[in-house]
Formats: C-alpha cells, sequence, structure tokens
C-alpha cells in the first residue's frame, strides 16, 4: 500500500524566523557597526578631533550672556593731538577722548556750539575725525557723562538727550563705537545707571554703545547680574582696570611685570565669560608691556585723566 508524499510548500523548509532572533540579529549588527565604525574614527582622526565627536556635550557652569558678536576685538590705542593722519592709521585702533571728566569737550562741532558746550580745543569734530574714518579705522570715543549728576529727574533726562546728541554726532562723523566711561556705579543704584545707558543707546539706535565696568563692581555682590542686565541693553562691556596700580618691581624672563600678569590671571574670567574689552590707561606702561606680549586679544588704552587731547 502506497502513502500518500507530504507535500512541502516552497520557501517552508525550515519555518520563519522568530521575532526576538530577528531583533538579536539587528542589536549586533548595529553594535558590530558601531566598533567599526569607532575604529575606523581612531585610524582617520587625531586624538583631539576624535575625542570633540565622542565625548559627550557639558553643560556649562554659568549663564553668563555673550555680547552681540557683531562687535569686533580692538588693540585701541590714544589718538592724541600731535598724531598726523599717518601715525593715528598706523596704530590700527583708535581711543579718542571726546571730552573730559568734567564735561569739557576735547574738539567744536556745530552741536557742540547749539548747546553752548565748552570746547578745550579749536580743531573741530570734522577735522579730527573724518580724514582718519575714510581708512575704516575703528575709533572708540570715549565719553564721561555728565546728566547723572543731576539730582532733578527732568534736568537728568535733558542733559541726557543732549549728550546723545553729541555722541551721535561723533558716530555720524566717522566714530566706530561709544564707551561709556567713569559712571557712578558706587553712588548711584543700578537701575539709575541701567536707565541713563537704555535711554542712550536707544536714542543712537543702530550706534554701538559700550559701558566701562571697574573690577571692584564686576566682583561686588550682584556684580554678575549687573553685567547681565548692561549686555542686555548695551552692546559691549569693558573692564575698567585704568585705576590698578602696581607696587612691586618684580618681572619674568619677558620683562612682563609679576603683579600685571598675576592680574590678568585674575581678570581673566571677565575677558573671556563676558567678552569684555580691557580697559587700561596711557600712563600704565607695565600694563600696556604686558597686553602687548601676552598679545591680549581685546584691550583699549584711554587717554590719561590728566592728560587729553
Amino acid at each position: 500500500m502506497a502513502f500518500p508524499r507530504k507535500r512541502t510548500r516552497y520557501g517552508q523548509r525550515g519555518g520563519k524566523l522568530p521575532p526576538w532572533a530577528i531583533v538579536a540579529i539587528c542589536a549586533a549588527a548595529a553594535i558590530l557597526l558601531t566598533i567599526l565604525v569607532g575604529n575606523l574614527l581612531r585610524l582617520w582622526l587625531d586624538d583631539e578631533t576624535y575625542h570633540k565627536l565622542t565625548a559627550p556635550e557639558t553643560t556649562a557652569q554659568t549663564t553668563a550672556p555673550r555680547p552681540d558678536a557683531a562687535v569686533p576685538h580692538v588693540r585701541a590705542y590714544p589718538y592724541l593731538l600731535t598724531d598726523s593722519v599717518e601715525d593715528a592709521v598706523a596704530k590700527g585702533a583708535l581711543s579718542f577722548s571726546i571730552n573730559r571728566s568734567d564735561g569739557t569737550l576735547n574738539y567744536t562741532s556745530p552741536v557742540a556750539e547749539y548747546q553752548g558746550r565748552a570746547a578745550a580745543s579749536n580743531t573741530s569734530l570734522a577735522d579730527r575725525i573724518g580724514p582718519i574714518s575714510a581708512f575704516g579705522i575703528h575709533i572708540s570715543g570715549v565719553f564721561y557723562p555728565r546728566a547723572l549728576t543731576q539730582t532733578d529727574p527732568d534736568l537728568r533726562y535733558a542733559e541726557t538727550v543732549e549728550e546723545a546728541a553729541l555722541l551721535r554726532e561723533f558716530l555720524q562723523a566717522g566714530g566706530t563705537d561709544v564707551l561709556l566711561m567713569d559712571l557712578p556705579f558706587s553712588s548711584m543704584t543700578g537701575e539709575g545707571i541701567l536707565t541713563y545707558v537704555e535711554c542712550i543707546k536707544t536714542m543712537l539706535g543702530a550706534g554701538t554703545v559700550g559701558v566701562a565696568v571697574p573690577l571692584s563692581i564686576a566682583e561686588s555682590e550682584g556684580g554678575a547680574r549687573l553685567l547681565e542686565q548692561l549686555l542686555g541693553i548695551c552692546d559691549f562691556c569693558a573692564l575698567d582696570m585704568t585705576d590698578a596700580v602696581v607696587t612691586s618691581p618684580e618681572t619674568d624672563d619677558l620683562g612682563i611685570s609679576l603683579q600685571v600678569k598675576d592680574a590678568l590671571l585674575h581678570i581673566d574670567f571677565f575677558l573671556e565669560e563676558y567678552d569684555m574689552r580691557l580697559l587700561i590707561s596711557q600712563t600704565q606702561s607695565l600694563w600696556i608691556t604686558a597686553v602687548e606680549i601676552k598679545l591680549v586679544k581685546n584691550y583699549q588704552i584711554v587717554s590719561s585723566k590728566i592728560y587729553f587731547d
């Protein structure tokens, strides 16, 4: 008696793979591919690049805002009365004193004459700035505000408007930015200073405005908050070290003052984290030597308070 042959469909001889087996095969393939790619990266890339690609990202320890990247780093030197156009252009970037700490302007101009402001020089703003700005030189105007000395709110506002008109004229004449110097941080509330800076920035529109902040204020309680608030209004902040005094004559092999060297290390956090412009005076020769030799990337040397254009 013949038994019927059991029929087997084509493609079903070994049976289907169970789902868990398919998952296991895919996982194993992914692991092997990862190992292979990792080994190839080690062969193709240097250690530093490999680490950047494979190391996990770290969360920053501070929330300090970064100022507008459009504000360039400068190495600005004082623009003096004795400077010819050639001398000024050779400096690359200039620090120009718009006025003195008592409010006296260092030039004459239509706006200054309209406002009846005193000037220490008969040279016009156009003659001082125009020929140099034609070369595309960065010109930072250092300005000592007087509006905040007014105790009456209406008079303070009136003088703020006048100061904004002067600064607007400077920028239109060829200035690149204005730096507000010697704001009364110690004797006035932060709110009053922020209001003044905001008014100036609003009135200047697209004009670049910076604020000089002394180290003592930056390091004080609430200093970080103040810097954050300022950088939310103005375009950049400068770390004012013009009052720093060197008391030790010791220098390193390059001739850099050890005291200044330590100070630069101390303030490096502010210069880097807040992208602050280092501000020193032309009388601080040891500081000037240090920043030039160490190639500090962003600094401005202002005219000394005992010497103006």
